[in-house]
């Protein structure tokens, strides 16, 4: 992203700072009313039916194109007066000059849309596939883009700018939540850039017909990421009166799934646990009404039975208990006993050398004093069903318990060991 920044200031006849500029001074009243970040509203954790979801496309680095948002942009001298305001904050943008970042940004935010669109409109599976990863690739540079406007060293950003930018996605947000209950729908859920609506008896022309005035209102490009016959919002599992914002499932009508913040969405989950819960998802997707989901629930209830028996007995192998952690630290300088640092330092003692962002595979063994051992090293039914157990009876819960309650999981990992 600098490198285009660079660029875009070069065709420009733009000196380049040799030195990033000095940040202003905030006082610590102001700091706590400008660096609040995005727009939050919880979910009540329950069952929810026939939610629309939509999703503003780059909404962070399309208002850092739209309103001109770039270091040397915000409170300008020249427009300090008669510039665009910024909500809550009451920064200036300048309207003289085209700032350098909305330049830079200008490229890689059209071609995502592209690619976006060729993805959606690909018959082709392979071809649907390469959009959609140099879609996601795009994604990730705008997403530096908006991050490293706010980073002290940037030549062409500002804390200010960053703050602006953020101000802006709550305010847009805002206007998007007045404009959804005008048209008589209900917000269930806001999370930043994304809005789970929901209307009685509301059909997908109807949520589309939505999107369009909102677009229309904003002049902001936003997609319509389907309908939902159910989706479960979850609670916190330290309040279980409090919702976690990024935790739901769901299925949608179009006969898909969705799922986040799960055990099936964690790179450290065993393979045995995450393909009991993508069963229990898919056996759920085919409920169309609450009754069916209960009885679906039930129904799961029988293949967590078999995925205890299949812990208890010895059943599972070793590709399907190994757990991957990524190292954040040499391994000398983990101070608890945590078991990815475990085995890592156990595999050190093979003669294997182990740094900072290396991913490592262990199995969880022991008996009361649980501990951490390598592919390298296990040897067949060392691993710890206790251990083991937790987790299948963690992830069912995750599942089930909104819809049957947890009692009945409980009951049967008590009655198999």
């Amino acid at each position: 992203m600098s490198s285009l920044q660079y660029y875009e200031a070069y065709k420009l006849g733009i000196l380049i700072p040799w030195t990033p500029r000095r940040e202003n001074y905030m006082s610590g009243r102001h700091l706590n009313k400008a660096d609040r970040g995005g727009l939050i509203l919880d979910a009540k954790p329950e069952i929810y039916w026939n939610v629309g979801e939509i999703d503003f496309k780059s909404l962070y680095p399309m208002l850092m194109y739209r309103y001109n948002i770039s270091g040397e942009t915000i409170n300008c001298e020249c427009c300090r007066d008669d510039g665009v305001k910024i909500p809550e904050l009451g920064y200036s943008i300048c309207r003289r000059w085209r700032g350098v970042v909305p330049r830079a940004i200008e490229l890689p935010l059209e071609k995502r849309l592209q690619y976006k669109k060729l993805c959606r409109e690909a018959a082709n599976p392979y071809l649907r596939c390469v959009y959609g990863r140099r879609a996601d690739a795009l994604k990730w540079i705008l997403v530096t883009a908006f991050g490293y406007l706010g980073f002290k060293k940037a030549k062409f950003g500002s804390r200010e700018a960053h703050l602006s930018v953020c101000a802006l996605a709550r305010d847009t947000l805002l206007k998007t939540i007045k404009i959804v209950e005008e048209s008589g729908f209900k917000v269930v859920h806001g999370l930043i850039d994304s809005l789970w609506i929901v209307k009685e008896d509301a059909v997908d022309e109807d949520y589309v017909k939505l999107v369009g005035i909102i677009e229309d209102r904003l002049k902001l490009p936003i997609s319509y990421e389907g309908r939902y016959k159910w989706i479960i919002f979850l609670k916190s599992k330290i309040n279980p009166f409090k919702p976690v914002n990024n935790r739901y499932f769901g299925a949608l009508f179009n006969d898909t799934l969705k799922y986040r913040g799960i055990e099936a969405r964690r790179r450290d989950t065993p393979l045995i646990v995450k393909e009991m819960q993508l069963q229990m998802l898919e056996k759920l997707s085919k409920a169309d009404t609450l009754r069916e989901l209960k009885e679906k629930a039930l129904e799961c209830l029988e293949l967590y039975r078999e995925y205890v028996k299949m812990i208890v007995l010895g059943g599972a192998s070793i590709e399907d208990l190994i757990i991957r952690r990524s190292l954040s630290r040499h391994t000398g300088e983990y101070v608890n006993r945590l078991l990815h640092a475990t085995a890592a330092r156990k595999l050190e003692s093979l003669g294997y050398m182990m740094e900072p962002g290396q991913s490592v595979r262990y199995l969880v063994t022991g008996g009361r004093w649980v501990s951490a051992t390598p592919p390298q090293l296990y040897r067949m039914g060392e691993y710890s069903t206790r251990e083991y157990l937790k987790m299948l009876e963690r992830s069912a819960k995750t599942i089930l318990e909104p819809i049957i309650g947890g009692e009945k999981i409980s009951s049967i990992t008590l009655k198999i060991i």
